[in-house]
This record gives structure tokens, C-alpha cells and sequence, in this order.
């Protein structure tokens, strides 16, 4: 039998049914008429396969028919039994597979805020990546900062790192020292590009091979927000080409606190682009420039640039 409803036609006169009709849902039609005898004492009679059949539903006429329906019993009685089963051991799995994540999630984020070894973070960072979607909650609700400074990095390194970091919401990445090249930070724009990433601090001091292009990918980096909390770019040996490609692919994006701690190669026009990046922005409040041996033409052109966010500048 392959029926799911089973609805009775009663006999007005004799108030027996030998019409039983398999009875499609949801739409109500009468598929097909079955061959079942038995007097049920209910018009309307719920009849599905396999599962369990109420003793006082039913009044057998013959000592076959009691059988039938005693066997169609037990196999109800069976088959729901094990669906109990079925149904209570789903119930454990999920509630150990949820245990089990949630102390995955813990020891995670333990170990991202605890570990300082860089070679181990990276490894960590390479397991995540691998896991890839299914560890992307545990990422986003765990990891705020990675700092991978005096860890020299490199092009598979920044892959693993960018790919990681594209499912946090907000980040803050230290990479002092880390002798990152054009190549490295492309990857890293690369990475990041699409996600919704906000990268809050950005701290790349002491990294003096990066390029012109290195600094195009920074701008890229942090183009999609509105306001960088802090950029470092102290000790990077930063020439005027390098900050107008900064300049370039910035867009207009602010930036809080600008660090260009001795940079002593930035020269009049590199000062002049410094003071167009920060012009007429409102979150502005810091700019560095110790130790950059500025002279008095580098002022000017700085001052000249700047417009009147001069007048609420810390620098």
C-alpha cells in the first residue's frame, strides 16, 4: 500500500464502509478507491502507512482483518519506536557537534590572543584558511588584531594572512619590520578585495622596500571606509612618488593619525601631497613627522596644502 490518507465512505443504512478512498493532500481529491474492509466508528479516518493505528478507531469484522491491523499496529509501534531513537540520537549528535564547536571557538580564541609566536600563528592562520567557509563565524567573532611584526613575511604568508583577515569585520594589522615588497602587499590587496574588512590600524613601520606600487595597494587596502583610525608609515624610507600613489588610490578615505615618523627623503612635493591627502578632512587629528629633517621649503609646501585642516592638526 502506498497510500498516506486514507478517508472512509460510510454506509448511511448499514453503517459499515467498504469504500475507502486514498486521499491526496493538501488539495483534498479522492485518488483512488481501496480495497480495505473494516467498520470503522469514525467518518473521517486517519490512515497512514506504517504508522500506528489506535485500537478504538477500528472494529474488525472478520478474525483476518484483526490481524491485519494488529500487524499494521506492531509495524507502527516499531517504526516509531525507532524513529524515537532515530530522532533522540540526531538530537545528541547535534547538541556534541555544538558542544564541540563551541570548544573549538574557545580554544581558538584563546590561542589567537595568546599565541606570540609567529611561526605558530601562521600555522594556525594556514588552518584556517584551509577550513575556509566553516570556520568563517569562528573568525569573524575571534580575531581583531594580528601582528606579525619582525616575522619577515612572505608572498604565500600574506596570501594565507589576507585570505583569513577577508572574513573579519574589523581589524587591526601590525606588520613593523616585516620586509614586505610591491609583491606582498599586492597579494594583500588582492586578498582583501570584495570583503567587508574594515582595517581600523595600520601599522607597517620600518618595511623600506615596498615601492611605489606598495603604497598604490595600501591605498587599495583602505579604500572601501570611511575613516582609518591610525596608518604608520614611520621609517619607510618614503619618497614623493610613493605618496602620490598613496594619494592616488586612497579615494576619500580619512585617516585619523597618520604616522611618517623619519622619512627623510619625502622632499617639498611628497610634503605638498601629505598636506592634499589630509586637507579638508574632519576625523583628522595627528600627523608625525619626527625625525624627518624637514626643511623650511617642506613646511611651507606642507602648510600650503593643508587648508584649514591646519587649525585642528596635532603635528
Amino acid at each position: 500500500m502506498s497510500y498516506q490518507k486514507v478517508i472512509a465512505k460510510v454506509n448511511d443504512n448499514t453503517e459499515k464502509c467498504t469504500d475507502f478512498y486514498d486521499f491526496a493532500e493538501p488539495h483534498g481529491v479522492f485518488k483512488r478507491k481501496l480495497n480495505v474492509d473494516v467498520t470503522p466508528q469514525l467518518e473521517e479516518i486517519d490512515f497512514y502507512r506504517g504508522g500506528r493505528i489506535p485500537e478504538h478507531d477500528y472494529v474488525p469484522e472478520s478474525p483476518n482483518q484483526q490481524k491485519y491491523l494488529q500487524r499494521e499496529r506492531e509495524i507502527g509501534i516499531r517504526k516509531e519506536t525507532q524513529l524515537d531513537e532515530l530522532f533522540n540520537n540526531f538530537k545528541h549528535e547535534i547538541q556534541d557537534l555544538e558542544e564541540k564547536r563551541d570548544i573549538l571557538k574557545k580554544s581558538l580564541q584563546l590561542q589567537l590572543k595568546e599565541m606570540s609566536n609567529k611561526s605558530d600563528l601562521l600555522e594556525l592562520f594556514t588552518a584556517l584558511n584551509e577550513a575556509k567557509d566553516g570556520m568563517s563565524d569562528i573568525v569573524k567573532s575571534s580575531l581583531d588584531k594580528i601582528d606579525m611584526s619582525l616575522h619577515p613575511l612572505s608572498i604565500s604568508d600574506v596570501h594565507v594572512i589576507g585570505s583569513v583577515a577577508s572574513y573579519c569585520t574589523s581589524l587591526t594589522m601590525n606588520f613593523i619590520r616585516c620586509d614586505l615588497k610591491s609583491s606582498s602587499l599586492q597579494t594583500l590587496a588582492s586578498e582583501l578585495k570584495g570583503s567587508n574588512v574594515k582595517i581600523m590600524k595600520f601599522n607597517l613601520f620600518g618595511n623600506t622596500n615596498m615601492g611605489v606600487e606598495s603604497l598604490s595597494s595600501v591605498g587599495q587596502i583602505l579604500s572601501n571606509q570611511s575613516c582609518v583610525e591610525e596608518l604608520s608609515l614611520g621609517s619607510c624610507n618614503l619618497s614623493s612618488d610613493q605618496l602620490q600613489a598613496l594619494k592616488l588610490s586612497l579615494g576619500s578615505t580619512e585617516i585619523m593619525k597618520l604616522e611618517l615618523y623619519k622619512n627623510t627623503n619625502m622632499g617639498a612635493e611628497g610634503l605638498s601631497t601629505v598636506g592634499q591627502i589630509l586637507s579638508n578632512q574632519s576625523c583628522v587629528k595627528y600627523l608625525g613627522l619626527g625625525y624627518c629633517s624637514l626643511s623650511s621649503d617642506q613646511l611651507q609646501a606642507l602648510k600650503s596644502s593643508l587648508g584649514n585642516t591646519e587649525n585642528w592638526i596635532t603635528w
